[in-house]
């Protein structure tokens, strides 16, 4: 995956458990949630990248169009 990658694979981990181990609520990514993500991807990553939404099924996610909407304007591949 590379440097830029792998560091970004971290950083996502790093939030969802944050996110996991704080909050005992079920709850959908957002995109409030997804757009800063996106910001650090823009920073780090040279080019575009593969977004996968997955974990049980995606389409449950209220927010998923327009999370796959912001991941594609910005010239990333996805992965559902």
């Amino acid at each position: 995956m590379g440097q830029y990658g792998d560091a970004l694979q971290h950083r996502v981990r790093a939030l969802l458990h944050r996110e996991l181990s704080t909050n005992d609520r079920f709850e959908y990514f957002t995109t409030a949630d997804f757009a800063p993500f996106l910001e650090e991807v823009a920073a780090l990553a040279d080019g575009a990248i593969e977004i996968g939404f997955t974990g049980g099924e995606p389409f449950l996610n209220p927010q998923i169009i327009e999370l796959v909407e912001l991941a594609v304007a910005r010239g990333h591949r996805v992965l559902i």
